[in-house]
C-alpha cells in the first residue's frame, strides 16, 4: 500500500513537473496566425496546426510527411516541426477506421532495432529501423514520433487540450 501511494505521488510529481517545465504555458492571448506555414496541399492541416499554436507550441514548419502515400490508409497526413520537436499527423476521416489499426512492437534479439507490425482491414505492414516509433492517438489523427520525451509532451498537451 506505502509503494502503491509512493509511486502515485511520484507519478502525480512527474506529470506536474512535465506541465510545469516541458509544455509551453497555455496562450492567454491571441496566438500567431500560422495558416501561412500550411502548404495548399495539405490545407487539410490548417486547423489543427493552428490549434497546436494556440496551445503555445511555436510550430516552425509544416510540410508533406511521408505517411501521405496512405500507409496507414487515408492519404491525408503533415509532417511538423515545432520548437519541442518534430512529429507526423495522419488524418483519418472516420475515427473508426483509426481505432481498427492494429500497432505492436515486434520483439528483436537487437535492443537497437525496432520492428512493429500494423495491421490495417485484410493486410499487414511492418515499419522498422534503429530507432523506435511513438504512436499516440489524438481525437480522429494518428500521431507519430521518434522521440520518447516529445511523445510524452505531446500526450501531456493533448490532454490538456481536451479539458
Amino acid at each position: 500500500m506505502k509503494l502503491t501511494l509512493l509511486c502515485t505521488v511520484r507519478t502525480l510529481l512527474v506529470i506536474v513537473f512535465a506541465s510545469a517545465f516541458i509544455l509551453p504555458p497555455k496562450s492567454s492571448g491571441q496566438s500567431p496566425d500560422v495558416t501561412q506555414l500550411v502548404p495548399a496541399q495539405i490545407s487539410f492541416a490548417t486547423e489543427f496546426v493552428q490549434h497546436l499554436s494556440n496551445a503555445g507550441l511555436t510550430v516552425q514548419r509544416v510540410s508533406l510527411s511521408k505517411y501521405n502515400g496512405g500507409f496507414f490508409g487515408p492519404t491525408k497526413a503533415a509532417r511538423i516541426k515545432t520548437d519541442k520537436g518534430v512529429f507526423e499527423v495522419v488524418f483519418f476521416d472516420k475515427l473508426d477506421d483509426l481505432e481498427a489499426i492494429q500497432l505492436k512492437e515486434e520483439e528483436s534479439s537487437n535492443p537497437n532495432y525496432h520492428r512493429y507490425r500494423i495491421t490495417l482491414a485484410n493486410t499487414t505492414h511492418t515499419m522498422e529501423g534503429r530507432y523506435p516509433v511513438y504512436f499516440t492517438q489524438y481525437q480522429n489523427k494518428l500521431i507519430i514520433t521518434y522521440d520518447r520525451q516529445f511523445s510524452e509532451t505531446l500526450t501531456l498537451l493533448f490532454a490538456r487540450l481536451d479539458k
